[in-house]
Protein backbone atom coordinates (compact mmCIF):
# COMPACT_ATOMS: atom_id res chain seq x y z
CA UNK A 1 0.00 0.00 0.00
CA UNK A 2 2.66 2.32 0.74
CA UNK A 3 4.31 2.19 -2.58
CA UNK A 4 0.75 2.81 -4.13
CA UNK A 5 0.76 5.95 -2.49
CA UNK A 6 4.63 6.88 -3.47
CA UNK A 7 3.41 6.39 -7.02
CA UNK A 8 0.45 8.83 -6.45
CA UNK A 9 2.77 11.13 -4.13
CA UNK A 10 5.31 11.11 -7.16
CA UNK A 11 2.55 12.48 -10.25
CA UNK A 12 1.98 15.41 -7.93
CA UNK A 13 5.79 16.67 -8.51
CA UNK A 14 5.03 17.17 -12.12
CA UNK A 15 1.64 18.65 -11.30
CA UNK A 16 3.53 21.15 -9.50
CA UNK A 17 5.52 22.02 -11.80
CA UNK A 18 2.56 22.45 -14.29
CA UNK A 19 1.11 24.52 -12.53
CA UNK A 20 3.92 26.93 -11.46
CA UNK A 21 4.28 27.16 -15.07
CA UNK A 22 0.96 27.78 -16.11
CA UNK A 23 -0.69 29.47 -13.40
CA UNK A 24 1.46 30.15 -10.38
CA UNK A 25 -1.26 32.98 -9.00
CA UNK A 26 -3.37 29.44 -7.87
CA UNK A 27 -0.11 28.21 -5.69
CA UNK A 28 -1.19 31.12 -3.23
CA UNK A 29 -4.32 29.28 -1.87
CA UNK A 30 -2.47 26.79 -0.44
CA UNK A 31 -1.10 23.75 -0.07
CA UNK A 32 -4.47 21.61 -0.02
CA UNK A 33 -5.82 23.43 -3.08
CA UNK A 34 -2.62 23.07 -5.32
CA UNK A 35 -2.09 19.34 -4.47
CA UNK A 36 -5.24 19.00 -6.49
CA UNK A 37 -5.10 21.37 -9.22
CA UNK A 38 -1.26 19.56 -9.68
CA UNK A 39 -3.50 16.14 -9.94
CA UNK A 40 -5.35 18.01 -12.63
CA UNK A 41 -3.00 18.92 -14.29
CA UNK A 42 -0.65 15.93 -14.64
CA UNK A 43 -3.81 14.17 -15.64
CA UNK A 44 -4.43 16.74 -18.44
CA UNK A 45 -1.11 15.93 -19.85
CA UNK A 46 -0.98 12.27 -19.73
CA UNK A 47 -4.62 12.42 -21.65
CA UNK A 48 -3.60 12.29 -25.00
CA UNK A 49 -1.15 9.57 -24.37
CA UNK A 50 -3.70 7.80 -22.37
CA UNK A 51 -6.39 7.78 -25.54
CA UNK A 52 -4.21 6.72 -27.28
CA UNK A 53 -3.31 3.32 -25.58
CA UNK A 54 -6.90 3.54 -25.60
CA UNK A 55 -6.96 3.96 -29.63
CA UNK A 56 -4.64 1.57 -30.44
CA UNK A 57 -5.13 -1.37 -27.74
CA UNK A 58 -1.40 -0.40 -26.38
CA UNK A 59 -0.27 -2.42 -23.32
CA UNK A 60 -0.23 -0.88 -19.73
CA UNK A 61 3.66 -0.22 -19.81
CA UNK A 62 3.19 2.78 -22.35
CA UNK A 63 1.14 4.36 -20.14
CA UNK A 64 3.31 3.40 -17.14
CA UNK A 65 6.62 4.82 -19.32
CA UNK A 66 4.76 8.19 -19.61
CA UNK A 67 3.74 8.29 -15.78
CA UNK A 68 7.72 7.75 -15.26
CA UNK A 69 9.24 9.60 -17.41
CA UNK A 70 6.39 12.97 -16.24
CA UNK A 71 7.65 11.90 -12.57
CA UNK A 72 11.90 12.00 -13.12
CA UNK A 73 10.73 14.86 -15.06
CA UNK A 74 9.00 17.03 -13.11
CA UNK A 75 11.72 16.05 -10.27
CA UNK A 76 15.39 17.06 -12.79
CA UNK A 77 12.79 20.63 -13.39
CA UNK A 78 12.39 21.50 -10.20
CA UNK A 79 15.78 20.73 -9.31
CA UNK A 80 17.10 22.75 -11.81
CA UNK A 81 14.83 25.62 -11.15
CA UNK A 82 15.69 25.26 -6.83
CA UNK A 83 11.90 24.89 -6.53
CA UNK A 84 12.37 22.46 -3.72
CA UNK A 85 12.65 25.32 -0.72
CA UNK A 86 9.51 26.52 -2.44
CA UNK A 87 7.72 23.38 -1.84
CA UNK A 88 9.26 22.78 1.47
CA UNK A 89 7.50 26.46 2.45
CA UNK A 90 3.96 25.51 0.62
CA UNK A 91 4.12 22.57 2.83
CA UNK A 92 4.95 24.66 5.60
CA UNK A 93 1.90 27.05 4.98
CA UNK A 94 -0.42 23.85 5.13
CA UNK A 95 0.35 23.26 8.95
CA UNK A 96 -2.89 24.12 10.93
CA UNK A 97 -5.74 22.48 12.52
CA UNK A 98 -7.80 22.17 9.33
CA UNK A 99 -4.87 20.07 7.99
CA UNK A 100 -4.75 17.72 11.03
CA UNK A 101 -8.20 17.21 10.48
CA UNK A 102 -7.68 16.44 6.50
CA UNK A 103 -4.87 14.44 8.08
CA UNK A 104 -6.69 12.51 10.31
CA UNK A 105 -9.45 11.92 8.07
CA UNK A 106 -6.71 10.31 5.30
CA UNK A 107 -5.07 8.15 8.14
CA UNK A 108 -8.87 6.45 8.65
CA UNK A 109 -8.76 6.51 4.80
CA UNK A 110 -5.01 4.25 4.78
CA UNK A 111 -6.64 1.62 7.52
CA UNK A 112 -10.08 0.76 6.12
CA UNK A 113 -8.91 1.16 2.47
CA UNK A 114 -11.32 1.71 -0.67
CA UNK A 115 -15.12 -0.33 -1.19
CA UNK A 116 -14.68 -3.33 -2.71
CA UNK A 117 -18.86 -4.04 -3.06
CA UNK A 118 -21.03 -2.87 -5.59
CA UNK A 119 -20.43 -0.77 -8.61
CA UNK A 120 -16.61 -1.17 -7.08
CA UNK A 121 -16.65 -4.91 -8.83
CA UNK A 122 -17.36 -3.32 -12.19
CA UNK A 123 -14.13 -1.00 -11.64
CA UNK A 124 -11.92 -3.94 -10.48
CA UNK A 125 -13.12 -6.20 -13.19
CA UNK A 126 -11.85 -3.03 -15.87
CA UNK A 127 -8.69 -2.58 -14.23
CA UNK A 128 -7.40 -5.87 -13.81
CA UNK A 129 -8.71 -6.61 -17.61
CA UNK A 130 -6.88 -3.46 -18.59
CA UNK A 131 -3.59 -5.41 -16.97
CA UNK A 132 -4.28 -8.78 -18.32
CA UNK A 133 -5.11 -7.49 -22.33
CA UNK A 134 -3.53 -4.13 -22.74
CA UNK A 135 -5.60 -0.92 -22.49
CA UNK A 136 -8.47 -0.90 -24.63
CA UNK A 137 -12.16 0.04 -24.27
CA UNK A 138 -13.34 -4.14 -24.17
CA UNK A 139 -16.25 -4.98 -22.17
CA UNK A 140 -14.68 -6.73 -19.31
CA UNK A 141 -17.89 -8.88 -18.80
CA UNK A 142 -19.06 -9.99 -22.50
CA UNK A 143 -16.50 -12.77 -24.31
CA UNK A 144 -17.45 -11.52 -27.62
CA UNK A 145 -16.31 -7.85 -29.12
CA UNK A 146 -18.38 -5.00 -26.94
CA UNK A 147 -17.56 -1.37 -26.28
CA UNK A 148 -17.45 -0.45 -23.13
CA UNK A 149 -19.49 2.54 -23.60
CA UNK A 150 -20.33 4.00 -19.69
CA UNK A 151 -16.45 4.43 -19.09
CA UNK A 152 -15.10 3.75 -21.94
CA UNK A 153 -11.50 5.47 -22.25
CA UNK A 154 -11.29 5.94 -18.48
CA UNK A 155 -8.38 7.71 -17.48
CA UNK A 156 -8.53 6.92 -13.65
CA UNK A 157 -8.77 2.68 -14.49
CA UNK A 158 -5.60 3.43 -16.64
CA UNK A 159 -3.82 4.79 -14.05
CA UNK A 160 -4.59 2.40 -11.70
CA UNK A 161 -3.44 -0.60 -13.61
CA UNK A 162 -0.08 1.89 -13.88
CA UNK A 163 0.38 2.20 -10.58
CA UNK A 164 -0.03 -1.66 -9.95
CA UNK A 165 2.39 -2.86 -12.66
CA UNK A 166 5.13 0.00 -11.59
CA UNK A 167 4.58 -0.93 -7.74
CA UNK A 168 4.10 -4.94 -8.53
CA UNK A 169 1.04 -3.95 -5.59
CA UNK A 170 -1.91 -6.14 -6.39
CA UNK A 171 -4.71 -4.34 -8.81
CA UNK A 172 -6.81 -5.03 -5.33
CA UNK A 173 -4.23 -3.26 -3.02
CA UNK A 174 -3.94 -0.41 -5.38
CA UNK A 175 -7.89 0.22 -5.42
CA UNK A 176 -7.57 0.35 -1.85
CA UNK A 177 -5.06 2.73 -1.08
CA UNK A 178 -6.68 4.91 -3.82
CA UNK A 179 -8.70 5.87 -1.26
CA UNK A 180 -6.48 7.97 0.45
CA UNK A 181 -5.58 9.61 -2.88
CA UNK A 182 -9.40 10.76 -3.67
CA UNK A 183 -9.86 11.84 -0.13
CA UNK A 184 -7.32 14.23 -0.90
CA UNK A 185 -7.82 15.79 -3.67
CA UNK A 186 -12.08 16.11 -3.07
CA UNK A 187 -10.98 17.87 0.07
CA UNK A 188 -8.47 20.10 -1.58
CA UNK A 189 -10.87 21.10 -4.57
CA UNK A 190 -13.95 21.85 -2.09
CA UNK A 191 -10.75 24.14 -0.28
CA UNK A 192 -10.01 25.71 -3.57
CA UNK A 193 -13.25 26.74 -4.73
CA UNK A 194 -13.70 28.58 -1.50
CA UNK A 195 -10.57 30.31 -1.36
CA UNK A 196 -11.48 31.33 -5.31
CA UNK A 197 -14.75 33.04 -3.88
CA UNK A 198 -13.45 34.65 -0.27
CA UNK A 199 -9.59 34.80 -1.10
CA UNK A 200 -8.67 33.76 2.54
CA UNK A 201 -7.46 30.42 3.42
CA UNK A 202 -9.42 30.60 6.61
CA UNK A 203 -12.81 30.14 4.61
CA UNK A 204 -11.06 27.91 2.44
CA UNK A 205 -9.80 25.32 5.38
CA UNK A 206 -13.79 25.56 6.82
CA UNK A 207 -15.26 24.99 3.81
CA UNK A 208 -12.91 21.84 3.25
CA UNK A 209 -13.83 20.62 6.77
CA UNK A 210 -17.26 20.97 6.84
CA UNK A 211 -16.91 18.94 3.47
CA UNK A 212 -14.42 16.30 5.15
CA UNK A 213 -17.04 15.65 7.93
CA UNK A 214 -19.80 14.64 5.19
CA UNK A 215 -17.86 12.69 3.54
CA UNK A 216 -15.38 11.50 5.77
CA UNK A 217 -17.57 8.00 6.50
CA UNK A 218 -18.02 7.19 2.61
CA UNK A 219 -15.24 4.60 1.71
CA UNK A 220 -16.35 4.61 -2.34
CA UNK A 221 -15.46 8.43 -3.38
CA UNK A 222 -12.85 6.59 -5.49
CA UNK A 223 -15.58 5.61 -7.73
CA UNK A 224 -14.81 8.05 -10.95
CA UNK A 225 -18.48 9.65 -10.44
CA UNK A 226 -17.78 10.24 -7.16
CA UNK A 227 -14.30 12.12 -8.12
CA UNK A 228 -16.16 13.80 -10.98
CA UNK A 229 -18.90 15.33 -8.76
CA UNK A 230 -16.21 16.27 -5.88
CA UNK A 231 -13.20 16.95 -7.65
CA UNK A 232 -13.26 18.01 -11.06
CA UNK A 233 -17.19 19.67 -11.31
CA UNK A 234 -16.02 21.81 -7.65
CA UNK A 235 -12.62 22.45 -9.61
CA UNK A 236 -14.07 24.20 -13.01
CA UNK A 237 -16.35 26.19 -10.67
CA UNK A 238 -13.32 27.32 -9.44
CA UNK A 239 -12.01 28.46 -12.58
CA UNK A 240 -15.17 30.06 -13.68
CA UNK A 241 -15.20 31.83 -10.15
CA UNK A 242 -11.67 33.12 -11.64
CA UNK A 243 -12.99 34.02 -15.04
CA UNK A 244 -15.50 36.09 -13.06
CA UNK A 245 -12.30 38.58 -12.34
CA UNK A 246 -12.24 42.00 -13.86
CA UNK A 247 -9.01 40.98 -15.80
CA UNK A 248 -9.91 37.86 -15.96
CA UNK A 249 -6.30 35.79 -17.38
CA UNK A 250 -6.17 33.59 -20.41
CA UNK A 251 -5.36 30.82 -18.15
CA UNK A 252 -8.42 30.25 -17.34
CA UNK A 253 -10.05 29.00 -20.14
CA UNK A 254 -7.24 26.92 -21.06
CA UNK A 255 -7.60 25.12 -17.03
CA UNK A 256 -11.29 25.38 -17.99
CA UNK A 257 -10.50 22.82 -21.20
CA UNK A 258 -7.87 20.94 -19.10
CA UNK A 259 -10.59 20.29 -16.51
CA UNK A 260 -13.28 19.05 -19.24
CA UNK A 261 -10.66 16.86 -20.98
CA UNK A 262 -10.13 14.80 -17.97
CA UNK A 263 -13.54 15.08 -17.12
CA UNK A 264 -14.69 13.69 -20.53
CA UNK A 265 -12.20 10.55 -19.36
CA UNK A 266 -13.36 10.31 -15.98
CA UNK A 267 -17.04 10.11 -16.33
CA UNK A 268 -18.83 11.72 -19.52
CA UNK A 269 -22.07 12.15 -17.61
CA UNK A 270 -20.35 15.02 -15.36
CA UNK A 271 -18.91 16.69 -18.54
CA UNK A 272 -22.47 17.15 -19.41
CA UNK A 273 -24.20 18.28 -15.76
CA UNK A 274 -20.58 20.48 -15.54
CA UNK A 275 -20.99 22.50 -18.50
CA UNK A 276 -25.27 22.29 -17.77
CA UNK A 277 -25.14 24.29 -14.37
CA UNK A 278 -21.63 25.94 -15.00
CA UNK A 279 -22.58 27.43 -18.65
CA UNK A 280 -25.40 29.82 -17.37
CA UNK A 281 -23.45 31.46 -14.76
CA UNK A 282 -20.77 32.46 -17.30
CA UNK A 283 -23.09 33.36 -20.10
CA UNK A 284 -24.95 35.36 -17.31
CA UNK A 285 -21.62 36.98 -16.88
CA UNK A 286 -20.93 37.64 -20.06
CA UNK A 287 -24.84 39.49 -20.85
CA UNK A 288 -24.50 41.48 -17.81
CA UNK A 289 -20.74 42.45 -19.35
CA UNK A 290 -22.15 43.53 -22.79
CA UNK A 291 -25.65 45.05 -21.48
CA UNK A 292 -22.57 47.33 -19.25
CA UNK A 293 -20.20 47.59 -22.33
CA UNK A 294 -17.31 45.99 -19.91
CA UNK A 295 -15.51 44.33 -22.38
CA UNK A 296 -14.21 40.98 -21.97
CA UNK A 297 -16.87 39.41 -24.21
CA UNK A 298 -14.08 37.16 -26.24
CA UNK A 299 -12.42 35.89 -23.24
CA UNK A 300 -15.79 35.20 -21.32
CA UNK A 301 -16.70 33.36 -25.11
CA UNK A 302 -14.20 31.18 -24.88
CA UNK A 303 -14.55 30.11 -21.57
CA UNK A 304 -17.92 28.50 -22.29
CA UNK A 305 -16.67 26.75 -25.62
CA UNK A 306 -13.74 25.08 -23.07
CA UNK A 307 -16.25 23.68 -21.33
CA UNK A 308 -17.42 21.69 -24.54
CA UNK A 309 -13.39 20.30 -24.61
CA UNK A 310 -15.14 16.86 -23.34
CA UNK A 311 -17.66 16.25 -25.98
CA UNK A 312 -15.87 13.73 -28.26
CA UNK A 313 -15.60 11.17 -25.44
CA UNK A 314 -19.99 12.04 -24.58
CA UNK A 315 -20.64 11.33 -27.80
CA UNK A 316 -18.98 8.11 -27.79
CA UNK A 317 -20.45 7.22 -25.33
CA UNK A 318 -23.82 8.49 -26.26
CA UNK A 319 -23.94 7.28 -29.88
CA UNK A 320 -23.16 3.74 -28.52
CA UNK A 321 -26.00 3.89 -25.45
CA UNK A 322 -29.66 3.98 -27.11
CA UNK A 323 -31.71 5.87 -24.68
CA UNK A 324 -34.95 4.57 -23.03
CA UNK A 325 -38.43 5.13 -24.55
CA UNK A 326 -39.89 8.51 -23.71
CA UNK A 327 -42.37 6.53 -21.84
CA UNK A 328 -40.15 4.75 -19.66
CA UNK A 329 -37.79 6.66 -18.89
CA UNK A 330 -38.38 7.85 -15.30
CA UNK A 331 -41.35 4.88 -15.09
CA UNK A 332 -38.26 1.68 -15.08
CA UNK A 333 -35.82 4.26 -13.06
CA UNK A 334 -34.44 2.55 -10.26
CA UNK A 335 -34.16 6.15 -8.62
CA UNK A 336 -37.67 6.95 -9.34
CA UNK A 337 -38.82 7.11 -6.12
CA UNK A 338 -36.97 10.44 -5.89
CA UNK A 339 -38.90 12.19 -7.99
CA UNK A 340 -42.53 13.26 -7.41
CA UNK A 341 -45.20 13.16 -10.60
CA UNK A 342 -47.84 15.71 -11.13
CA UNK A 343 -50.75 15.46 -12.15
CA UNK A 344 -50.07 16.75 -15.91
CA UNK A 345 -46.82 14.24 -15.88
CA UNK A 346 -44.04 16.79 -15.44
CA UNK A 347 -41.50 15.18 -13.14
CA UNK A 348 -39.72 17.38 -9.99
CA UNK A 349 -36.96 15.89 -7.40
CA UNK A 350 -38.20 15.79 -4.06
CA UNK A 351 -36.49 18.14 -1.81
CA UNK A 352 -36.49 15.64 1.26
CA UNK A 353 -34.24 13.32 -0.76
CA UNK A 354 -32.29 16.31 -1.43
CA UNK A 355 -28.94 17.10 -0.01
CA UNK A 356 -30.40 20.33 0.90
CA UNK A 357 -33.62 18.69 2.66
CA UNK A 358 -31.86 16.48 4.72
CA UNK A 359 -32.07 17.23 8.47
CA UNK A 360 -33.57 20.42 7.30
CA UNK A 361 -30.21 21.85 7.77
CA UNK A 362 -28.99 22.48 4.10
CA UNK A 363 -31.64 24.54 2.55
CA UNK A 364 -31.24 26.90 5.64
CA UNK A 365 -28.07 26.97 5.51
CA UNK A 366 -27.78 27.43 1.75
CA UNK A 367 -29.84 30.60 1.77
CA UNK A 368 -28.22 32.40 4.76
CA UNK A 369 -24.59 31.57 3.32
CA UNK A 370 -25.99 32.77 -0.04
CA UNK A 371 -27.89 36.12 1.40
CA UNK A 372 -24.33 36.84 3.21
CA UNK A 373 -21.96 36.09 0.70
CA UNK A 374 -24.17 38.29 -2.10
CA UNK A 375 -23.94 41.17 0.12
CA UNK A 376 -20.37 41.29 1.25
CA UNK A 377 -17.22 42.22 -0.50
CA UNK A 378 -16.91 39.29 -2.40
CA UNK A 379 -20.23 39.52 -4.12
CA UNK A 380 -19.06 39.11 -7.94
CA UNK A 381 -17.56 35.68 -6.63
CA UNK A 382 -19.83 34.50 -4.71
CA UNK A 383 -22.61 35.18 -7.43
CA UNK A 384 -20.86 32.53 -9.82
CA UNK A 385 -21.16 30.13 -7.06
CA UNK A 386 -24.61 31.11 -6.02
CA UNK A 387 -25.28 31.05 -10.16
CA UNK A 388 -24.55 27.78 -10.15
CA UNK A 389 -26.49 26.29 -7.71
CA UNK A 390 -29.54 28.18 -8.92
CA UNK A 391 -29.41 26.29 -12.13
CA UNK A 392 -29.15 23.02 -10.22
CA UNK A 393 -31.93 24.23 -8.13
CA UNK A 394 -33.76 25.09 -11.24
CA UNK A 395 -33.28 21.57 -12.76
CA UNK A 396 -34.12 19.50 -9.88
CA UNK A 397 -37.02 21.21 -8.72
CA UNK A 398 -38.48 23.07 -11.05
CA UNK A 399 -41.22 20.22 -12.74
CA UNK A 400 -41.20 21.98 -16.66
CA UNK A 401 -37.62 22.16 -16.35
CA UNK A 402 -36.53 18.49 -14.74
CA UNK A 403 -38.80 16.84 -17.09
CA UNK A 404 -37.30 18.29 -19.95
CA UNK A 405 -34.14 17.80 -18.48
CA UNK A 406 -35.24 13.95 -17.97
CA UNK A 407 -35.83 13.69 -21.67
CA UNK A 408 -32.78 15.09 -22.95
CA UNK A 409 -30.48 13.16 -21.11
CA UNK A 410 -32.59 9.96 -21.62
CA UNK A 411 -32.46 8.77 -18.14
CA UNK A 412 -33.73 10.34 -14.67
CA UNK A 413 -30.96 9.09 -12.62
CA UNK A 414 -28.96 11.30 -14.51
CA UNK A 415 -30.86 14.18 -13.62
CA UNK A 416 -31.01 13.07 -9.94
CA UNK A 417 -27.16 12.92 -10.38
CA UNK A 418 -27.29 17.23 -9.84
CA UNK A 419 -28.37 16.70 -6.45
CA UNK A 420 -24.40 15.56 -5.54
CA UNK A 421 -22.93 18.69 -7.06
CA UNK A 422 -24.34 20.82 -4.37
CA UNK A 423 -22.01 19.51 -1.12
CA UNK A 424 -19.14 21.00 -2.07
CA UNK A 425 -21.77 24.10 -2.67
CA UNK A 426 -23.58 24.17 0.51
CA UNK A 427 -19.98 24.01 2.19
CA UNK A 428 -18.68 27.01 0.43
CA UNK A 429 -21.32 29.27 0.95
CA UNK A 430 -22.46 28.06 4.38
CA UNK A 431 -19.26 27.17 6.20
CA UNK A 432 -16.93 29.45 3.72
CA UNK A 433 -19.61 32.33 3.87
CA UNK A 434 -19.28 32.11 7.62
CA UNK A 435 -15.54 32.06 8.01
CA UNK A 436 -15.19 34.86 5.94
CA UNK A 437 -17.41 36.97 8.07
CA UNK A 438 -15.95 36.03 11.39
CA UNK A 439 -12.43 36.48 10.47
CA UNK A 440 -11.85 39.91 10.88
CA UNK A 441 -13.53 40.03 14.17
CA UNK A 442 -11.11 37.50 15.66
CA UNK A 443 -8.20 39.10 14.79
CA UNK A 444 -6.47 41.02 17.29
CA UNK A 445 -6.16 44.60 16.84
CA UNK A 446 -3.49 46.78 15.10
CA UNK A 447 -1.04 48.61 17.32
CA UNK A 448 -0.95 51.76 15.52
CA UNK A 449 0.43 54.08 18.43
CA UNK A 450 3.74 55.84 18.00
CA UNK A 451 7.01 54.88 19.73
Amino acid sequence: MHLSLLFWLMLSVPGYVLVRLASPRDLNSGVLGSVSLSYLAVCAVLSPISVLCYVGHLPVAVLSTACVLMCVGGVLYATMRRWWGDIAKLLASGVSIGALIVLLDLIMAARVGGHFGGDARLHLARIRFLLEHGISNQDPFVDFPCFFAIYHTNLIHALQASCSQLTGIDYLGVWSASLVWAKLVIAGACYFLAYCVFRRRWAAWASAILFVTWRGPVTYVVYPNQLASYWLVPLMIGFAVQAARPQGAWSVPLKLAAGSLVLGQVHGLYAVLGGMVIAPALGGLLLIRMIRRQGQGLFLAVCLVALGVAAPFVLIGRKTVSPLPASAQVSSDPHRSDFHQWENGWWSFKLERSFLGQGFVGLPLLGAGAAVALAWRRRRQAAVVVGVTAAIACILFVPPVCTAAVHILGRAWMVARLDGLLAPLLAVLGAGTLAFVIEPITRPPMNTSSV
